[in-house]
């Protein structure tokens, strides 16, 4: 099975001409649906490599009937099996806002974390909302069209840009209900756990996380780093400039690929800040066939089908199971879950959001990385690997079983799950199954039905198979971070590792696809998906149309932005503003009470930075006068797309966010708190478990009633250490949480507020 044979004969039509819904229709046309559009090619520009790839072969709109309609008009219908809304704000106080991508950055939060905290936030140059609730758009669209044919749903479903962006956030816009703190911008061009380094030819992401002090004083020859005060985290952190400087100065003389193959080959996951050039003759993109052979550049999409074994005749098409159910479109369905951090277990919760029953099973030797600090109300309390935040955002919604594959009996209770699942989701290392005899093929014959999506940082295959990484190194390759920055010869860290998140709704598409196509065709079918080549679908506008930051710069004579930028108010507060028209030039030349600036737009074609002076300076004195939500108010009521940088604490008091985005529930380790909200709006959709993240081990008692065994069996397989119902560590010692005051000193966050346990005591009322 090839992947544009997935989705052959659906029909699939446009609607609406957003960038989200092109972007999403886009990559069901490259699994092999047919695509049609209300404008067909018409007035859309041929002359931008970018804006031709995501029209490529569409067909002009001729009012046939389809089976799948991206709208962007509630109460829209076109006679669809499934309609899917894509609005940029959704209901609520956003609906009538006028529109550029610069206002979800700033109402989502993201801006607030951008950049350095000396600096004004820092605007994206790519387009990364739009294209994340475009991959979102064609999650919904498979598991509404999935849910309509099973019965389970109702074909009709919404996604919103600001909303997308505010669940791709994680934990950032959740610290504020958990812990009180604000998260604020970088205190320097790196984070807690990793910098950018300055080499002979560029710029290189090292990641130190939990590095081996030993192999990385060896990898620097400083002997100072075998001292055993790095071991101490909290001082790792707190002199984090201290080893940034010993790794510039004694790695900044190599080339990029000198150190990423140095770094590499020692289990660093870092890799080399890549530009557009690099990208398109990249070796492992080559290795795996991503760009297609011919005059244009084309991306293909970023997962592969590795292998399909059609069903037999008296093959069972479906199983038995007493596993629980939730409700929604993907009601019946059944996820298995062996993955952790975030770019496999956000997959996981994206599926229980549209109602899948998803089972977790993780080890309790090698627990999942992202059960690490902070933590829940800054507290250890009982059982602390339960209250770690980064962990609890991507886990909500699931079942959770503690079980190590190598004992004795561990490896048939995953094959007994396996053989009443629909979905087996693997984003560890891998050797890890394959050690275990776990091959596709063993996979396929305990399940002759099974889904296997398989989730790594590069894919298998390729020289970088076997490569560490983490969702920043991926970003710094796939040229997100080569876009980033205050100049163009800057690059920037970014707080949040995008392609983590959006890797996991590539990875939603992935899977709700393939349903799709073994619905029709019963069998075992293994996708494959790389997070670097998610990663590169969003810098395609960059890495397609080389002119493309140009067209963003105001300064440039090729910008079609007379104002693109993030604003000072009072008490150092921001606000961020786009204008691309005359109109909306002369509706801020007024709302400023500044008419002798209107003709300015005229002069559009001979700007320079020097001659925009005037226009920033004049723009900057307005806004300073004014708090961000004023000046927001002002500028959507002349239809000026602005909004307000909205950070973590504003998040959780707004009022659109609260009804969108945060849903109190009740946890076993914390009581109740806000959670993250669903990532997409199906009809009678609910998760089985709720949203809050379940505890370590919590459903192993369950395995009685899922897989028939009695308590003595269940009793064996505690004793043999199969069956675990606490991680390792319970047994150690618990971390010591770093003091709010040295959190704050540190940059790792703005302030802490102490009132929020009442604000979310209010929230949950």
């Amino acid at each position: 099975m090839k992947p544009e044979e997935i989705l052959r004969g659906v029909a699939v039509a446009e609607f609406a001409s957003s960038l989200a819904i092109r972007y999403g229709s886009k990559l069901l046309q490259s699994l092999g649906a047919t695509v049609y559009s209300v404008d067909g090619l018409l007035g859309r520009r041929q002359d931008n490599a970018f804006e031709a790839w995501l029209d490529d072969r569409k067909l002009k709109y001729e009012h046939d009937p389809v089976d799948i309609a991206f709208v962007e008009e509630p109460g829209t219908d076109h006679a669809a099996m499934v309609s899917i809304l894509v609005e940029p704000f959704g209901s609520g106080p956003y609906e009538t806002h006028a529109y550029d991508e610069v206002v979800p950055l700033a109402l989502s939060g993201w801006l607030s974390i951008a950049g350095r905290r000396e600096r004004a936030p820092l605007l994206h140059s790519l387009p990364l909302p739009s294209l994340s609730a475009g991959a979102n758009a064609a999650a919904a669209a498979l598991i509404a069209a999935l849910g309509k044919a099973s019965g389970e749903g109702t074909g009709l479903a919404s996604v919103s840009v600001l909303d997308t962006m505010h669940r791709m956030l994680g934990p950032w816009m959740f610290y504020y209900p958990w812990t009180g703190f604000v998260p604020g911008r970088l205190a320097f061009n790196g984070s807690r756990a990793g910098f950018l380094l300055k080499c002979e030819d560029g710029y290189v992401a090292s990641m130190v996380a939990r590095p081996d002090w030993d192999i990385l004083a060896a990898l620097t020859g400083s002997d100072d780093l075998r001292d055993d005060k790095w071991r101490d985290a909290a001082y790792a952190v707190e002199n984090r400039r201290l080893l940034w400087s010993i790794l510039q100065e004694s790695l900044g003389d190599r080339t990029k690929k000198q150190l990423v193959e140095e770094a590499s080959s020692l289990g660093f996951p870092w890799g080399d800040v890549q530009e557009r050039e690099e990208i398109i003759e990249c070796p492992q993109l080559m290795a795996r066939g991503f760009w297609s052979e011919g005059e244009k550049l084309s991306p293909g999409l970023p997962f592969k089908v590795m292998e399909y074994i059609e069903a037999k005749e008296g093959d069972p098409a479906e199983h038995d199971t007493n596993l629980p159910r939730g409700q929604g479109p993907l009601t019946g369905l059944t996820v298995i879950e062996l993955s952790v951090a975030w770019a496999g277990p956000f997959i996981g919760r994206i599926l229980a959001d549209a109602g899948a029953t998803v089972i977790k099973v993780e080890s309790g030797r090698k627990p999942d990385a992202a059960r690490a600090l902070p933590l829940i109300e800054n507290q250890p309390g009982d059982h602390w690997w339960d209250r770690c935040i980064a962990y609890s955002t991507a886990n909500g919604a699931k079942y959770h079983i503690g079980l190590e594959l190598d004992k004795e009996g561990g490896r048939e209770v995953l094959l007994g799950l396996l053989g009443r699942a629909d979905v087996l989701i693997n984003n560890h290392a891998h050797r890890v199954l394959r050690n275990l005899g776990l091959t596709f093929e063993a996979l396929a014959s305990a399940n002759p039905n099974i889904l296997y999506l398989t989730s790594s940082g590069f894919g298998l295959g390729g020289p970088y198979e076997d490569r560490t990484s983490l969702g920043w190194t991926i970003e710094a390759m796939c040229g997100i971070t080569a876009s980033h920055g205050y100049q163009p010869d800057e690059p920037h860290w970014s707080k949040m590792p995008f392609p983590d998140v959006f890797g996991a709704l590539h990875g939603a598409v992935a899977i709700a696809a393939g349903l799709h196509a073994t619905r029709k065709r019963p069998g075992a079918l293994w996708l494959d998906l790389s997070q670097y080549e998610s990663g590169v679908h969003a810098a395609l506008p960059a890495i397609l149309q080389p002119s493309f930051r140009e067209e963003l710069d105001p300064a440039a004579s090729e910008s079609r932005y007379i104002v693109r930028g993030v604003y000072p108010c009072l008490d150092d507060e921001w606000i961020a503003i786009a204008i691309d028209s005359k109109e909306q030039w002369s509706q801020l030349c007024e709302v400023m009470d500044r008419a002798e600036l209107t003709s300015v737009y005229d002069r559009q074609d001979s700007w320079s930075q020097s001659s925009r002076a005037p226009i920033d300076e004049a723009i900057t004195v307005w806004a300073s006068r004014l708090a961000k939500r004023d000046a927001e108010k002002q500028l959507q009521a002349v239809r000026v797309p602005a909004g307000a940088v909205l950070n973590g604490r504003d998040s959780f008091f707004d009022p659109h966010h609260r009804k969108h985005n945060y849903v109190c529930d009740l946890s076993r380790e914390v009581g109740s708190k806000p959670w993250p909200g669903p990532w997409q709006a199906h009809e009678r959709s609910q998760a089985a478990p709720g949203y809050a993240p379940s505890t370590f081990g919590q459903h192993n008692e369950l395995l009685m009633d899922w897989l028939g065994l009695d308590p003595e069996e269940l009793d064996r397989l505690r004793r043999s250490g199969a069956v675990v119902d606490v991680p390792s560590y319970a047994t150690g010692p618990t971390p010591t949480a770093l003091d709010v005051e040295r959190l704050v000193k540190m940059g790792e966050f703005e302030s802490q507020d102490p009132s929020y346990l009442a604000d979310v005591a209010d929230f949950c009322r």
